[in-house]
């Protein structure tokens, strides 16, 4: 009877061996997709809707399954987003009178 052929799983000689000073690993790099493309049209017209009705960034990203950052750049794509206003400080009211008291301009 003929026995089974056995695949040889032996390690090779040289594969402990240190690797050659003149090998240089590169870096895996990817493609960057277009960012646009990753958002279909309809899914950019629900997340404007979505804005529309009031609901926030984290809730429309777990509506549609998406992350929040995505959400975020689409509607800053779109103008939605506003950029924020400064609040008042509250020494603001106070400002003239520190500085007369301090006495710089």
């Amino acid at each position: 009877m003929n026995e089974p052929e056995v695949p040889d799983h032996s390690i090779p000689e040289n594969a402990g061996a240190a690797t050659n000073a003149a090998t240089t690993i590169q870096p895996k790099t990817r493609k960057k997709q277009s960012r646009s493309s990753t958002v279909s049209a309809e899914e950019r017209q629900r997340i404007l809707e979505l804005r529309n009705h009031r609901y926030g960034m984290r809730a429309i990203a777990l509506r549609l399954s998406r992350d929040r950052k995505t959400i975020r750049r689409i509607l800053q794509e779109e103008g939605v987003l506003e950029h924020e206003v400064p609040q008042a400080n509250k020494v603001d009211p106070f400002r003239d009178i520190i500085r007369e008291k301090v006495g710089k301009p």
